[in-house]
């Protein structure tokens, strides 16, 4: 599972997030994304979008007492995927 931000969400996920600089780009971040995924697919691994919204991540984060960094949007995205599961 990954997490996935939107184009409009992007400022703030960069903002909040102490490892993306504010500037980064959204178009390059995305083919990031794409290349991982696509890299996932040729292991015969199915990875999982999970659609994030930066406060709910900010939440989640503090109740963890977690910075948000790569480590912790992960560990986000799995409790996602967790919890979309037992739906």
């Amino acid at each position: 599972a990954y997490c996935f931000v939107s184009r409009n969400d992007w400022p703030e996920y960069c903002r909040i997030s102490a490892d993306i600089s504010d500037t980064a780009d959204y178009d390059t971040w995305l083919g990031s994304i794409q290349k991982f995924r696509d890299n996932l697919t040729a292991k015969g691994l199915r990875p999982v979008q999970i659609d994030t919204n930066p406060s709910d991540l900010l939440a989640w984060c503090k109740a963890r007492g977690r910075d948000i960094d790569s480590r912790s949007r992960s560990l986000y995205a799995v409790s996602r995927l967790g919890e979309l599961d037992k739906n």
